[in-house]
């Protein structure tokens, strides 16, 4: 965030981070997205990556705690066939909505027309000002 970045892309450039760190580890069934995709991922924020120091083989970089971190157990052989039953290939960044039935859709529904102001999620009514020839 203090680099200029939206929450939603400081978010993801933190999950890119993790994903390296996971991939060093031979942890890839924690990975997000497929291993042959973290070079594609590291393009992405080449910039703010090389800024800070991180690689791929250096998640951290320059965020890297002076009193450093605890070690973890690697599973490096793990690379050699890898499993992903988490991962998704590209770069979607899909939203998920539950129906007014329950049901949970990627995308949303279709966008209603005419819906008043005054009902959009986070709008108090009281806030809205009534406005000369628009429908309510």
């Amino acid at each position: 965030l203090e680099a200029g970045f939206p929450e939603a892309e400081a978010r993801e450039i933190t999950h890119i981070q993790a994903n390296f760190d996971f991939y060093n580890h031979g942890w890839t069934e924690m990975m997000e997205f497929p291993a042959d995709e973290l070079v594609d991922h590291y393009e992405r924020y080449r910039d703010f990556f090389e800024r800070y120091g991180i690689t791929i083989d250096d998640p951290l970089g320059g965020f890297r705690p002076p009193e450093g971190v605890a070690n973890a157990p690697s599973t490096p052989e793990k690379l050699d066939d890898p499993e992903h039953p988490h991962a998704e290939g590209g770069f979607a960044d899909d939203v998920y909505v539950e129906t007014a039935n329950g049901e949970l859709v990627v995308g949303g529904t279709e966008e209603p027309e005419n819906v008043p102001v005054d009902r959009a999620p986070g709008v108090d009514p009281d806030d809205v000002e009534e406005v000369e020839g628009a429908e309510s």
